[in-house]
């Protein structure tokens, strides 16, 4: 063996830094992470006024989709007409 082998061999036997070359990479690896849930966490992670938000639009949502369905019923039994449809629509 050379004279450098053996320094590399006694170093790493001594000191402990044998698995400390792969260090710096989980390092890296972990920081990388963290950043990756930083940045979807505003997507995945809602405000409560971002909920309050939508549960606002999906109310608004029922509603307009409950008139339309009556507005249908009633054009398809014949008690409203086509031009009272879109009057009471539009409204």
């Amino acid at each position: 063996m050379s004279r450098n082998s053996d320094f590399n061999i006694f170093y790493k036997r001594y000191t402990g830094l044998d698995g400390l070359e792969r260090c710096p990479r989980h390092i890296l690896c972990l920081v990388a992470i963290v950043q990756l849930f930083h940045l979807v966490e505003d997507q995945i992670i809602l405000s409560e006024s971002d909920i309050t938000k939508i549960a606002q639009l999906r109310t608004l949502y029922l509603k307009q989709s409950n008139k339309i369905e009556k507005l249908w019923i009633d054009y398809n039994a014949d008690r409203m007409d086509e031009g009272q449809v879109s009057n009471a629509f539009l409204s």
